[in-house]
């Protein structure tokens, strides 16, 4: 969940800073503006993980997963 909460909140600084509209960015991730508007609000409730990762690439950017050990 911290991964999906992180990537959330990059990718709507990524979509607010306006480079791309929301349409552009939609084509290009294979969805639709709708989806992208409610990423960019932090509202990715029935939003799939996969369509989080596809988002970056499409805006020009890379998602990156680093697995680490928890202290315990």
């Amino acid at each position: 969940m911290e991964f999906r909460s992180d990537l959330t909140c990059a990718l709507a600084k990524i979509i607010r800073r306006g480079k791309m509209t929301h349409a552009e960015i939609a084509k290009k991730a294979g969805t639709s503006r709708t989806r992208v508007t409610a990423i960019a609000n932090g509202n990715t409730k029935g939003i799939s993980t996969d369509l989080l990762i596809r988002v970056p690439s499409a805006t020009r950017h890379k998602a990156e997963l680093r697995v680490r050990k928890t202290a315990a």
